[in-house]
């Protein structure tokens, strides 16, 4: 297998081998996060024994397989689905072993060292996961227009026109995207995005401004999770030349974790072109001119799939009408 289609426009190759252990198992430890993170299945010296978590650890460390992040497009949108699968009612325990058995770790505990991790805290691994299947729920509410998951996350606000130099805005702006969960609070951050247009002239054409906004914040909150990436390269070509030596390398990024490189492949579907998230199943798919505008599902399958839920969903609420 190659690179997937959805990175293939990136102009420098991408490169991650996962390992994936054979096995896995749940136990009670405790963990030390920080530049050298470590597990101890039984209490060091000094800690608590309350202080105890679940975290899943490798059974067989020396079995495993590889696999290239960047040869499939499937794993953000996995982990959105584990995600909602346990906010639904599903087990988390069980729903992140299964996960990790098919992906392997996120690298949430990764330290200093960069060697592949052998265990991840159920904790760390789920703040991850619900970081990462946030936003990426905001990016499906972005390109299927959904203007009423937007405005849930999404304000705008008038700028003070007394020129206030406590305010860092461009000069010209009379308002600009706010995400504060205050109501009446203006808040400033480095995803905030200003307009030349009033609030009543946003008012009148709100999908761009709220679509311009979300992935301004979008983008921001990956920028900051891509930061570790490594830039290296694979080769040096010497290409022969009567008059000069002429030299050429192969560029390559590698991401830290596997983490990482779920947020470069973020990244990389941002930077591309006409790509949208599948309402059904979350994965992202490309539009073609075959396609129409409005397409929401990426597939006749996942089309019929949610026909049939919102007709199962319709009887249930039949049957608790009253009489």
């Amino acid at each position: 297998m190659g690179i997937h289609e959805h990175y293939e426009h990136f102009p420098i190759e991408c490169r991650f081998h996962q390992r994936v252990y054979t096995g896995y198992r749940w136990q009670r430890g405790w963990v030390r996060r920080g530049e050298w993170p470590h597990f101890w299945g039984n209490p060091p010296q000094g800690v608590k024994p309350e202080e105890a978590e679940d975290v899943l650890v490798a059974e067989e460390q020396g079995e495993y397989t590889f696999y290239n992040a960047f040869e499939t497009a499937d794993l953000i949108s996995s982990v959105s689905r584990m995600v909602e699968d346990v906010r639904s009612g599903k087990n988390k325990k069980a729903a992140v072993k299964k996960w990790v058995s098919e992906y392997g770790f996120l690298g949430a505990n990764l330290g200093s060292d960069f060697v592949h991790p052998k265990w991840e805290a159920l904790a760390d691994f789920w703040r991850e996961a619900e970081t990462l299947a946030d936003l990426w729920g905001k990016y499906k509410q972005v390109t299927q227009r959904d203007m009423s998951g937007l405005r849930g996350w999404i304000r705008f606000v008038e700028l003070p026109n007394d020129g206030d130099p406590l305010i860092p805005s461009p000069e010209g702006s009379r308002t600009k995207s706010d995400f504060s969960k205050e109501p009446g609070v203006m808040s400033f951050g480095t995803a905030d995005l200003f307009f030349s247009a009033t609030l009543e002239e946003i008012g009148q054409n709100p999908l761009r401004f709220y679509q311009l906004a979300g992935l301004r914040y979008i983008l921001v909150r990956i920028n900051g999770r891509i930061k570790s990436l490594e830039l290296n390269y694979t080769g040096v070509e010497k290409i022969e030349n009567p008059q000069d030596d002429i030299f050429k390398i192969r560029p390559v990024l590698y991401p830290r974790t596997l983490l990482e490189a779920m947020y470069l492949q973020f990244y990389i579907l941002l930077s591309g072109h006409n790509v949208k998230i599948c309402k059904h199943c979350g994965k992202p798919f490309p539009l073609k001119e075959k396609y129409s505008k409005n397409r929401v599902y990426c597939s006749d399958r996942c089309n019929n799939a949610a026909k049939m839920r919102n007709y199962r969903e319709r009887k249930r609420q039949q049957v608790f009408l009253p009489r």
